[in-house]
């Protein structure tokens, strides 16, 4: 709201600018896949503090006092006909990104909406019973083993499990053979690398409560998960 206005139009592109460089700053460290959004947004806040500069520079940097920027009114710059088409471009362009937003917003809520169908039990899930093949047998697991699963996390086509001593993000896909009873967990790295999908098998024994089966890295599992709705406020 403050880039909307010329008296705030200074405050809000430097509130601006600290922001997204912050969040360009983790983009790039963490590698995440929005780079250019938010260096582009940088960029426009630094091009908008760049016209006071000079005003800047003298008030934080030379401790002198900086005079105000005064521009001339619209219609003293552009005449009866430029502030007509002046105002008709200011509303189009109000009239074009109010649709553009309410597109996305479908869109985002379609989208969500066909990721939730290949995972429905979105939440936070604790492991309360797990097994590991081995030998020939499937063996029970304590939480203190690195092959147990302390807690999954699954949000529409996105899942990661997780203990003290791994972490590990997925991207899940629907199992065209056992649409309503498997789907593919496709592994990620912090490369942002895939692995090959593994299947999972998963049945909601109670309405807090979820069984699942399938591969963890080199481990064959099968877990009883409970759904931890203090930890989804």
């Amino acid at each position: 709201m403050l880039l909307l206005f010329r008296r705030t139009r200074t405050l809000g592109a430097f509130i601006a600018a600290v922001v997204m460089l912050n969040v360009f700053v983790v983009n790039i460290f963490f590698d995440v896949c929005v780079k250019i959004g938010s260096a582009s947004y940088l960029f426009f806040s630094l091009l908008l503090l760049g016209q006071d500069l000079d005003r800047l520079w003298h008030f934080f940097i030379g401790h002198r006092s900086a005079a105000l920027r005064t521009s001339p009114p619209t219609s003293v710059r552009f005449g009866k006909r430029g502030r007509i088409v002046y105002r008709s471009l200011g509303v189009l362009l109000t009239v074009v990104v109010i649709t553009s937003t309410a597109f996305d917003l479908a869109s985002t809520r379609e989208y969500a909406a066909s990721q939730a169908a290949v995972f429905p039990y979105t939440g936070v899930w604790e492991t309360t019973q797990a097994a590991r093949w081995a030998n020939g047998r499937w063996q029970p697991l304590t939480p203190a083993d690195s092959a147990y699963p302390t807690r999954a996390y699954f949000q529409a086509a996105q899942a990661v499990l997780r203990n003290t001593m791994r972490r590990d993000r997925f991207i899940t896909e629907p199992d065209d053979s056992l649409p309503e009873k498997a789907l593919l967990m496709v592994a990620r790295n912090e490369a942002n690398d895939f692995a090959p999908p593994r299947r999972w098998v998963f049945r909601a024994v109670q309405p807090d409560s979820l069984y699942l089966a399938g591969r963890w890295r080199q481990d064959s599992l099968k877990l009883t998960l409970r759904l931890n709705r203090h930890l989804m406020k």
